[in-house]
């Protein structure tokens, strides 16, 4: 259907004024803002859902992330902890100008613990840390196979009495757990075989400890 120019302008004249009116403006308002209202609606619930998929996938990938970290710091205490498996470290030994660190420690070894030892016993000993007056700084020594540093370690309670003590190379993350559970449980209950940490006492283990290695 073609309207006429005159049809036109009489239509065009009706909504003038009828836009003159309070009530028609308010109506056409109202409708306006009903369908504004209705389509912001349906993108905000579409963006919504969006960015609530977004927010579980980003929490997803941090839990994954912080179980990836963790996994891959227990492994490098892992093999840090490998690579001191034949040291040990001697506590309390009474430090010399121009000592021979490797000669003080077969001694100590020979005549204290009883253990005949041979030039092919000790690979490397040597003091560690800064030296301090009136302080004896620990000895660290890493024997040429395992079974020569568990010979070793086994006898230590041979110095009982004394003021030397022998305990195990233990990576900084192990260290530092030993030493938080002796001070709330006591020396008599925290003891350490090949790095691994247990609780308990030397003639039974309650349970075994494993290590929590914190992702920072």
């Amino acid at each position: 259907m073609v309207l006429s120019r005159a049809q036109v302008a009489e239509y065009e004249e009706v909504i003038i004024e009828g836009f003159k009116k309070d009530s028609f403006v308010v109506a056409i308002s109202g409708t306006i803002s009903a369908v504004i209202e209705k389509q912001m609606a349906i993108i905000i619930n579409k963006y919504e859902g969006t960015i609530s998929n977004l927010t579980q996938e980003l929490t997803n990938v941090k839990a994954e992330n912080k179980s990836l970290l963790r996994e891959c710091n227990e492994r490098i205490d892992g093999l840090e902890q490998y690579i001191r498996r034949n040291n040990l470290r001697f506590f309390g030994v009474e430090e010399k100008d121009k000592e021979d660190v490797e000669a003080v420690v077969e001694g100590l070894i020979s005549n204290k613990l009883g253990i005949n030892i041979n030039q092919n016993y000790i690979e490397l000993c040597h003091r560690i840390g800064p030296k301090v007056n009136n302080k004896c700084r620990p000895i660290i020594v890493k024997f040429f196979s395992r079974k020569y540093k568990a010979e070793v370690f086994r006898h230590k309670t041979k110095l009982k009495g004394t003021k030397i003590l022998i305990g195990e190379d233990l990576t900084k993350i192990r260290a530092a757990a030993v030493k938080s559970l002796i001070s709330k449980h006591g020396h008599n209950k925290i003891w350490t075989s090949n790095g691994d940490i247990f609780f308990g006492s030397m003639a039974a283990v309650v349970r075994r400890l494993t290590i929590v290695v914190r992702g920072r």
